[in-house]
């Protein structure tokens, strides 16, 4: 039996951060803030990873960057979280990463969080 530590499992929120964007539309309708989702799935010998989360929660702001600073922030967010390798370990094991994938909906224009207006509204 395999046993996965913590720091791995942890980490590997990170390392698969994008991978569950494949919904984007869905994810920039509607997000609760300071809330992600991790999917964990072991399969035979395979482990396959999803990490989503809104952009405040990883870069803390949900807009397109606009200033050197804040590019600064999306690029080694983006480095960080491709970096598989050092994001996951799995110990006593013989294991190898196979794929990593991270997709990101930031810079795409416009703003990730467009419902601003609704806030007001119940304010």
């Amino acid at each position: 039996m395999q046993h996965f530590s913590l720091r791995a499992v942890t980490v590997a929120l990170f390392a698969a951060w994008g991978v569950a964007q494949a919904d984007v539309e869905r994810d920039l309708d509607s997000h609760e803030h300071g809330a992600a989702s991790l999917n964990l799935v072991v399969d035979g010998n395979r482990v396959f990873v999803e990490f989503s989360s809104p952009w405040a929660n990883v870069a803390g702001f949900e807009h397109a960057p606009s200033t050197q600073e804040q590019h600064a922030v999306v690029d080694k967010a983006l480095a960080d979280l491709a970096d598989a390798d050092a994001l996951m370990v799995f110990t006593g094991t013989r294991c190898a990463r196979v794929d990593s994938q991270v997709s990101s909906t930031m810079g795409e224009g416009g703003s990730e969080h467009d419902h601003h207006d609704e806030h007001k509204e119940h304010e």
